[in-house]
């Protein structure tokens, strides 16, 4: 019997070097971003919005009562910086003018980087903070009285740092 030794030996494809050099980018790749994303994964627990704020901005509003009472009484407030320190003047109340107010400004995305800056009267509509808070970036602005009956809620979006003067109004959907 004559037989016929082939000199093309079968190689299966994980022993071909081609194969593992074409690949090699793929794999570092998928390793590089897993090695990044795990740890971002387990140590940054933080993606909570303020479920009125989501609900709010994505079209439809969990609690409006605060907003209704706002427009009907005429509210709206005007946010400035004077003095290394925020200004609010508050307009539509004509009476029983709260102590204090709290400004809520709410991160779009990261409930850790929320702020609440506390606003102090000084008379007929005008409150002011304490140092301005070192933040940039988009935030969304709550104005609310503390320590009222009656409760009210302004809102807006602003830019900080602040430039200009930013205007606060009740949203009604």
């Amino acid at each position: 019997m004559n037989t016929q030794q082939n000199s093309d030996t079968f190689v299966p494809w994980y022993r071909v070097g081609f194969f593992w050099v074409a690949m090699a980018p793929l794999f570092a790749a998928i390793f590089g971003t897993l090695v990044f994303l795990i740890p971002l994964a387990l140590n940054d627990r933080d993606g909570n919005v303020a479920e009125d704020v989501y609900r709010s901005y994505r079209g439809y509003d969990v609690r409006q009562d605060d907003d209704i009472r706002a427009r009907d009484m005429g509210m709206s407030a005007q946010l400035n910086v004077r003095n290394e320190s925020w200004q609010i003047n508050v307009q539509g109340l004509t009476s029983d003018w709260p102590q204090q107010l709290h400004l809520e400004l709410i991160f779009p995305t990261r409930e850790a980087l929320d702020s609440l800056v506390v606003l102090t009267h000084r008379g007929e509509g005008l409150y002011q903070s304490g140092p301005l808070p070192d933040m940039s970036g988009r935030r969304y602005a709550h104005l609310k009285p503390v320590g009222t009956e009656l409760m009210w809620r302004l809102r807006g979006e602003i830019q900080l740092p602040i430039e200009a003067a930013i205007e606060l109004f009740p949203r009604v959907y």
